[in-house]
């Protein structure tokens, strides 16, 4: 489920961890070419690749992807930062995720963290709590999230093409679709007769009103056919409003998660651009020890 991959230099050198988290269909020969611009960055990477059944937002298997890879990095936070020779240095901590398979596991960690710091938890343990205020506080301030192809605004449309480019089995493409529309029809009728707000628009107020990270970075694309660029400037535009830090990277011919093959250049500009950031904060942060 959560894989780990260290810099060349070693675990103990690790000067950030990333949180990777995939999208729907991805494998770890997808998220390499990512996690390798970290890496030569000196950061620790955390990789997890959500399965497919994530499209039905179920809310277990999410929690179980977020809470695996919020353990390693938990784990990888206390082991550098014991070994390093300053042993108040604090080692930020990145969340890079695509698509809505990575974003519906960020919204997820999103809501374990309010959880966890108002000690109102669903099934939370107390490692897991710890866990997550530790790599909370890490990731909010000293971090950044880099958002690629996402949030794509919840709609059947949407959904059946990011099923098209996530299955090619043709047979299980159909099933997946099927099952599909009739859970977001069910779903829908079910939320109006009970007088609360369409999954969809749920969906994206949480998107809204985030607080995972003060920082945040959306590479995305007006080719995209799943995630409608209009709805993601829509969004830059209300969380710039609310106060966060946002620097994007919009492209006008780039597939899907397609963004590095079609311009590999930019994109490692604007992950050496969120770095330079990063490490800048902290090199600040320990001047005023």
């Amino acid at each position: 489920m959560t894989n780990v991959r260290y810099p060349s230099s070693s675990q103990a050198k690790s000067k950030a961890v990333v949180l990777m988290f995939g999208w729907i269909g991805s494998t770890l020969k997808h998220l390499q070419k990512y996690a390798d611009l970290y890496l030569k960055k000196d950061c620790a990477v955390v990789i997890s690749c959500p399965p497919v059944t994530s499209l039905f937002q179920l809310e277990g298997p999410l929690r179980s992807h977020a809470l695996s890879s919020i353990k390693e990095t938990a784990r990888i936070l206390r082991e550098v930062e014991l070994g390093s020779a300053n042993h108040s240095a604090e080692i930020p901590v990145l969340i890079h995720y695509f698509s809505n398979g990575g974003a519906f596991i960020a919204e997820v960690l999103d809501r374990m963290i309010k959880e966890a710091k108002s000690e109102i938890s669903t099934g939370l343990t107390k490692e897991d709590i710890e866990n997550l205020l530790l790599v909370s506080k890490r990731l909010y301030s000293q971090g950044y999230e880099v958002v690629d192809s996402a949030p794509a605004y919840l709609g059947i449309d949407s959904a059946r093409n990011a099923i098209h480019a996530a299955v090619p089995n043709t047979v299980i493409r159909i099933i997946i679709k099927t099952m599909l529309r009739i859970s977001w029809h069910s779903t829908t009728a079910l939320f109006f007769l009970q007088g609360k707000k369409a999954p969809d628009k749920q969906f994206w107020d949480r998107v809204l009103l985030t607080e995972l990270c003060s920082r945040q970075a959306f590479i995305y694309s007006t080719a995209d056919n799943v995630t409608d660029a209009c709805k993601v400037d829509e969004l830059v535009k209300e969380r710039s409003a609310r106060g966060v830090d946002i620097i994007c990277s919009k492209f006008d011919d780039s597939p899907h998660v397609m963004h590095i093959r079609k311009h590999p250049n930019e994109y490692e500009a604007m992950v050496t651009r969120v770095l330079d950031k990063v490490f800048q904060n902290c090199v600040e942060d320990r001047s005023k020890l």
